[in-house]
């Protein structure tokens, strides 16, 4: 199921879109979130996007994502976006909150920065 959709300016110029998801039928799975650079040039021919579509740091790593926050490098010394995620349903409670490197256009394809590792829930 789709969750939020959110378009960012980033600071070169660039439109990055991206979509969170959620399967509520998959309660111990991870959930995806989804990015796709420039979606405006792909207007015309959205039936293609799925070719377009990337999935954020390279895989699926959150539950039950919430609406990623855009951080500009004035705060964090890079470009990059906060994934929020977890709710209150079976499997999908312990929540996380990820912060990935958007800075060179790869959206955190080493994947996220967990910033609340280890913290009780």
């Amino acid at each position: 199921m789709l969750a939020f959709v959110e378009v960012f300016d980033t600071e070169d110029g660039r439109k990055d879109m991206y979509i969170t998801t959620f399967n509520p039928a998959l309660p111990f799975f991870h959930d995806p979130v989804y990015f796709i650079r420039n979606p405006g040039d792909f207007l015309d021919s959205v039936d293609t996007w799925a070719d377009k579509v990337e999935p954020l740091g390279g895989k699926s790593s959150a539950f039950w994502p919430n609406f990623p926050v855009q951080m500009p490098s004035s705060v964090l010394g890079f470009e990059g976006v906060v994934q929020t995620s977890g709710f209150l349903v079976p499997g999908k409670s312990e929540g996380k909150i990820e912060l990935y490197d958007t800075s060179n256009g790869e959206q955190g394809v080493n994947g996220p920065i967990d910033i609340a590792a280890g913290q009780d829930h």
